[in-house]
């Protein structure tokens, strides 16, 4: 059985919830005004920024931007590109 969808006003209890939830400790006036808002307008308000592009991860040993092209260095092992991908990953 699904759930129905909530339509009304969040209310501070909520929108409290779901700033604590959603980011890094939300401050007073945050909660405050998105207890005004439908949960569909939170989510709006939360998400309408757009992201950056990120960079491709660089390879240390070429100093060039590290995409899989289908040619691989023979004498690299595939667990060290897994590593450049983990750091470049992480550091996003």
């Amino acid at each position: 059985m699904p759930l129905s969808e909530y339509t009304g006003i969040l209310g501070t209890k909520r929108a409290a919830h779901l700033l604590r939830r959603a980011t890094f400790g939300p401050t007073i006036n945050q909660i405050e005004t998105f207890a005004t808002l439908t949960p569909a307008a939170a989510i709006l308000q939360l998400f309408r920024q757009p992201l950056p592009d990120t960079p491709p991860p660089i390879d240390p040993d070429t100093n060039e931007p590290w995409v899989i092209t289908g040619i691989t260095d023979p004498d690299k092992e595939d667990s060290e590109y897994q590593e450049y991908f983990k750091r470049w990953f992480i550091g996003q």
